[in-house]
């Protein structure tokens, strides 16, 4: 009788135990679903909206900028100027939406098992085209592979899908329309990084062949306002050399250019670098997870989150173009700010841009040079 009972147990807690499995995963899995869902209204919005971009720049009926309001010196002397010398306002995950409900449920969930703020994904920004129009020049863009080659832009494919750019290379193409219709504009970097799949349902690691197919579809949206890593050798033998002979190109050449740098990451820096200067049309950068002794032929971009990171004074040293950040939605502080703005970094990201401030105080980044998003280095 007692072995019989045992057994019963056993198979209740069994039983037991397979329900709350499969009840668990049938959650998640209608959470995935919903998420799912709304990335596809996100990605209409996104179509719809190019279509009228589009239509508004035909017509002649869209924002006309006059750059030279975002600039603390006279574009006239742009010729006066190397590129390294400039400094710019740039937002973090600037395709980034406000979490819909269900994102900030399992934003919620993720960060409270992760011991972390459950405020940390709370902000949104503006459209793309907004941020270029207030003087935003240097964005950062995500990417996942979908398996049937298309990239999506989201911050978490199975957390957080609110977007502006759903899909990447639609993105792409609103800074290309930017771009074309308002063509004396500073140089403008998107910062591309590329991410992971959780659990790759639909989803795959890019490979050196996804690289290549992705260099010829950016290569047909910007076409001629593309400034690719060969452009900026000039007549320099490598990126080493470029760097130690200061051989930075001059601003005027760079007006109604678009540049696009790959994040650091010891994975894809190794595979895309496969690539050929001659051909490539992404720039690879530096961080503390790469060393930029191995890839110091073929970079001239350093990213150091923070002007306190270690790196950060190795590459000034070696003449790379630096990308900062002064601050970590939800944390920021004016002496963060500061130190960055009285720091030697190229490029100053924000979550907190003057287009859409995401905290109730007044902290906002507005410029380096009173409102100017785009200034001179101090010692050019």
């Amino acid at each position: 009788m007692e072995k019989v009972r045992k057994k019963k147990i056993l198979a209740s807690i069994i039983i037991s135990i397979t329900i709350v499995i499969l009840l668990f995963f049938m959650i998640v899995g209608c959470i995935i679903g919903v998420l799912h869902s709304e990335y596809n209204k996100f990605l209409k919005q996104q179509k719809d909206y190019i279509d009228q971009l589009e239509s508004k720049y035909n017509s002649g009926e869209y924002v006309k900028i006059n750059e030279q309001d975002f600039c603390s010196f006279d574009i006239n002397d742009a010729y006066q100027y190397k590129f390294n010398n400039t400094r710019y306002i740039g937002t973090h995950n600037s395709y980034k939406a406000k979490a819909t409900s269900t994102g900030a449920f399992m934003n919620n969930i993720v960060e409270m098992v992760a011991d972390e703020d459950p405020h940390t994904y709370d902000y949104g920004f503006a459209s793309i085209t907004d941020q270029l129009n207030s003087g935003i020049r240097s964005l950062e863009l995500d990417g996942l592979l979908h398996k049937n080659g298309f990239w999506e832009t989201t911050h978490h494919p199975y957390i957080d899908t609110a977007t502006n750019c759903a899909d990447f290379l639609l993105g792409l193409k609103e800074i290309a329309l930017w771009s074309q219709n308002n063509p004396n504009h500073m140089p403008i970097t998107i910062l591309f990084e590329i991410k992971e799949w959780i659990v790759p349902i639909w989803g795959k690691s890019p490979s050196l062949n996804d690289f290549i197919a992705l260099d010829e579809s950016i290569k047909n949206i910007f076409g001629d306002s593309l400034f690719t890593p060969y452009d900026m050798l000039g007549d320099s033998k490598d990126f080493e050399e470029m760097r130690n002979n200061d051989s930075w190109p001059t601003l005027d050449k760079l007006l109604g250019k678009v540049m696009i740098i790959l994040h650091p990451s010891s994975k894809y820096n190794k595979i895309y670098s496969g690539q050929s200067i001659n051909e490539s049309a992404i720039f690879l950068a530096v961080d503390k997870n790469v060393d930029f002794e191995e890839y110091k032929f073929n970079t001239c971009f350093a990213v150091a989150n923070y002007v306190t990171a270690v790196q950060y004074n190795e590459y000034y040293e070696h003449n790379y173009f630096i990308r900062s950040r002064c601050d970590n939605f939800p944390y920021h502080s004016y002496d963060s700010l500061e130190s960055t703005i009285n720091s030697n970094c190229n490029l100053m990201s924000t979550d907190f841009p003057i287009t859409n401030p995401s905290t109730s105080d007044d902290y906002v980044v507005k410029g380096f040079v009173e409102n100017y998003t785009i200034t001179i280095k101090n010692n050019s």
